[in-house]
């Protein structure tokens, strides 16, 4: 997939988490509303999976504390719930205490691509996979999994 391809695709994506039109979004049930989407609901092998996550607090503007200058995350889990693969896994963070102002008029969107891979670099097999997305304030926020297929 080319570069114009997929920044079409996050866009697209984008849109559609923001607005909760698609059927493939999750969110929480705190104050900081999370809604997390997957470009689509299936995928073939190898293609890349664009995931988005739109956080707005649901009410009043709300101020987060972190502990290091990560923001956000992403994870993907198996049919056993259990984790294939981190976002985060492969960055390095800043060890630094900060505050994040999340507003309910200019909504933050943190988009990325999945290339497949697990943890350890490896393809994931077909099947069912949920995906989570995080907030990575102390506490975390977390939305609710949403639900994709490798086919």
């Amino acid at each position: 997939m080319n570069k114009s391809k997929i920044l079409l695709a996050l866009i697209i994506l984008t849109a559609a988490a923001y607005f909760f039109t698609r059927g493939v979004v999750g969110m929480n049930e705190q104050d900081l509303i999370l809604r997390t989407a997957a470009e689509k609901a299936r995928y073939v092998e190898e293609e890349t999976v664009a995931l988005a996550m739109v956080a707005l607090p649901e009410d009043e503007d709300m101020v987060l504390s972190f502990r290091t200058s990560q923001r956000f995350d992403f994870v993907v889990l198996d049919e056993d719930e259990e984790e294939v693969w981190r976002w985060s896994k492969d960055k390095a963070f800043m060890q630094v205490i900060g505050e994040e102002t999340f507003s309910k008029e200019d909504p933050s969107i943190f988009v990325i691509t999945w290339d497949q891979k697990d943890n350890e670099g490896n393809n994931v097999s077909p099947g069912l996979y949920q995906v989570r997305g995080e907030i990575s304030s102390d506490p975390s926020v977390y939305s609710s999994p949403i639900e994709i297929e490798i086919q």
